[in-house]
């Protein structure tokens, strides 16, 4: 029987945080405050909620091709699907991301990983993560946001939670009841968590 693991790519693998805060910052003058922790690009550039428009968006996202240009979160994490292909048995290896369906945002991100070593079956575009890793199968994820972590688990996903300053009030306790849940801290205690899980 195939066994599938989804990864997240913004906040797990890829620094979008500190790219789309450079683009911001150069492009709309606002400076951003990375002490609040990553909830949204509203709060990290103090601005109105709701305010992070879709021309904003449309500007980073289309004309700079932001997510084709973002740095690794590690280094060397393109290693972590290497090892999960080596060392676990017809195992696939999905991305699964919310970022936007923008036929050039699709094509960045699939450059993007492709560019940076990492192996994998294919990409998934969801909002709704949680629905999308049933409907496909994929049995743990690899995710660094409260929101999906919780629908993830709430679903019966397993998740490995890539540590980060905004998931740590996550009540983990409370979602373990349907689905075990992993803290790391990088791609080697998620590969060692993924092991585990899988």
């Amino acid at each position: 029987m195939k066994k599938k693991i989804g990864i997240d790519l913004d906040g797990t693998v890829a620094n979008f945080i500190m790219g789309a805060s450079q683009v911001i910052k150069e492009h709309f003058g606002h400076e951003p405050d990375l002490s609040k922790g990553f909830w949204g690009m509203d709060e990290i550039f103090d601005l109105v909620p709701g305010t992070f428009h879709r021309d904003m968006k449309d500007f980073i996202y289309k004309e700079k091709r932001l997510f084709r240009g973002l740095e690794k979160l590690e280094e060397d994490n393109h290693l972590l699907t290497t090892a999960l292909y080596s060392d676990v048995p017809n195992l696939q290896v999905y991305f699964v991301t919310a970022r936007p369906t923008y036929v050039e945002v699709m094509e960045d991100t699939r450059l993007w990983i492709k560019e940076n070593g990492f192996l994998c079956h294919g990409v998934h575009h969801a909002d709704d993560k949680a629905s999308l890793c049933v409907e496909k199968g994929i049995s743990v994820m690899i995710e660094d946001q409260v929101n999906h972590i919780t629908d993830l688990s709430d679903k019966g996903i397993d998740v490995i939670v890539m540590d980060q300053p905004w998931n740590r009030d996550l009540d983990q306790e409370l979602h373990e009841q349907k689905a075990r849940i992993r803290r790391v801290n990088n791609w080697r205690e998620a590969f060692v968590a993924a092991k585990e899980l899988l």
